[in-house]
């Protein structure tokens, strides 16, 4: 078992304890450069056939030669901890702590123990120590830092830098370790040589991910939290966690992009197409996690993940005030199953006007039953529940009767060929005659009632009520035939 090893590597002059009692802590000699392939194999050696005690003292002494006394000082415990007996190692730390002693003592301890150099008498160091002495004189000065006692929030700071220091060796020893097998035409090298040229410069972000995600149920619990103080919170916390996922995806491509790497990892199309489909995963296990009645959240915070950093394209640029359908605001924002994008005062607006027929106000197509349900359950769009209610009374409360009376004025209209039209106005005269013998709230159904129906020659939608279809028919504003048919698809809806 080695107790001692070559002094020239080591400038601290620790290798008895005379030595260390003579030198000067404040003049001690230089280190030398460190030996990274040397380190290196004896870090490898040290994982492959553990405890290696002898490759730890080598360790020490490596450390301690370049003058990383930290690292030394641990490897030196390692080795005490297997054998307690080995006297290099108990050496080593004795002679750091008096060299700890002799700095917190200043210049006193020095000026006390220092010797006057005499030239007219000769050195009683003899055979090997006078052969260690003229390796160690023969270094020029260097600046040494010193070692203070420091708190604990600075030595994590010491230990972090320290890290970072000795990741981006190793990082380098093995770049050189990878080109030499590229050079020996080894497969599939070039993407590790990149990380580790990006690792050993520093950028270790753009290989290794800082951050880990947080849990699904972790996520979840947070969810129905923030969910307990109202619903918008929740939903915020669930974007939050996709665009957590989004960003984390991302990390790795966007660094590597700005390191220089090739262009077939930067970020794509292909990329975004990628970080959706994680997201949809996500969100989909996302909802196992969380109860019933908030699980429908999970998918308003894909459709605003899709809207604030996935750039999906819809089908409006523009809202229908014109306003850019990027700036809408969370809060405000709503997409319906046919690829528009909605400010939800704008459409509550729209949709109330329309008596609360449920349109689309630009493409003047109905809304499916899913957005129909999604447009009376957002907080902007409750007061629309009422209004569909109020138009499902009113459609039942047309008698047959009066359905029959209106299927005849629809068939007139249709059937009048004449070039006064005088059968068309008998039978509306006839039709205003029969409203008004007809009770109060049957009368407003036929004012108010707004009937979807579709332009057979333009097959564009539309809504009436029936008593705007006949007002604009007396009026000479809609030809009849146009009218008839609307008056048939009323019919039709009403039966």
């Amino acid at each position: 078992m080695p107790g001692s090893w070559p002094s020239p590597r080591l400038a601290s002059g620790y290798g008895s304890d005379e030595s260390g009692d003579k030198q000067d802590d404040g003049e001690e000699m230089p280190y030398l450069e460190p030996d990274l392939v040397f380190i290196g194999e004896l870090l490898e050696d040290i994982e492959r056939s553990p405890p290696a005690l002898e490759a730890r003292l080598l360790l020490m002494q490596s450390y301690a030669g370049c003058g990383w006394h930290k690292a030394a000082k641990e490897e030196a415990h390692q080795v005490l901890a297997i054998d307690g007996s080995i006297e290099a190692a108990q050496i080593y730390l004795g002679d750091r702590c008096k060299a700890s002693l002799r700095r917190d003592n200043g210049g006193e301890n020095r000026k006390a123990t220092a010797k006057p150099a005499s030239t007219g008498t000769k050195s009683k160091v003899t055979g090997k120590d006078a052969t260690e002495l003229r390796h160690q004189r023969a270094q020029p000065p260097t600046w040494r830092p010193r070692l203070v006692e420091i708190t604990s929030e600075a030595v994590s700071l010491q230990e972090l830098e320290d890290g970072y220091v000795a990741l981006m060796k190793n990082a380098q020893l093995l770049l050189g370790e990878m080109k030499l097998l590229e050079d020996l035409n080894v497969p599939h090298c070039e993407e590790q040589i990149l990380d580790l040229a990006a690792m050993a410069e520093g950028q270790v972000s753009s290989v290794v991910r800082a951050r880990r995600l947080q849990s699904l149920k972790t996520v979840a619990e947070a969810i129905v939290a923030d969910s307990t103080d109202g619903f918008q919170n929740g939903l915020n916390t669930a974007v939050k966690d996709l665009d957590d996922v989004a960003r984390w995806l991302r990390e790795p491509k966007d660094t590597a992009e700005a390191s220089g790497k090739d262009k077939s990892r930067s970020t794509s199309n292909d990329d975004q197409d990628e970080i959706r489909e994680a997201l949809v995963k996500r969100a989909k296990a996302l909802k196992v996690f969380l109860p019933q009645p908030l699980q429908p959240l999970v998918d308003l915070a894909m459709m605003h993940a899709e809207h604030e950093f996935l750039n999906r394209k819809y089908v409006n640029d523009e809202t229908m005030y014109l306003n850019p359908v990027s700036g809408i605001p969370r809060a405000n924002f709503w997409t319906s199953e046919d690829g528009y994008a909605w400010d939800m005062e704008e459409l509550v607006r729209a949709i109330r006007s329309g008596g609360g027929v449920m349109r689309n106000p630009l493409s003047k197509q109905m809304f499916t039953r899913v957005d129909v349900r999604a447009i009376v359950q957002h907080h902007l769009g409750n007061g629309l529940q009422a209004l569909q209610l109020e138009q499902s009374k009113l459609k039942h409360g047309v008698r047959p009767q009066t359905i029959n009376e209106l299927d005849t004025l629809a068939k007139v209209f249709i059937s009048d060929m004449t070039e006064n039209g005088k059968p068309s106005r008998v039978a509306v005269e006839a039709w205003v005659s029969y409203l008004e013998t007809l009770p109060s709230h049957e009368q407003e159904a036929i004012d108010k009632l707004k009937v979807p129906a579709k332009d057979s020659y333009t097959g564009m939608p539309f809504d009436r009520t029936i008593g705007e279809a006949v007002e604009d028919m007396q009026g000479n504003r809609v030809c009849l035939h146009k009218t008839g048919d609307f008056l048939a698809q009323a019919v039709r809806y009403l039966r």
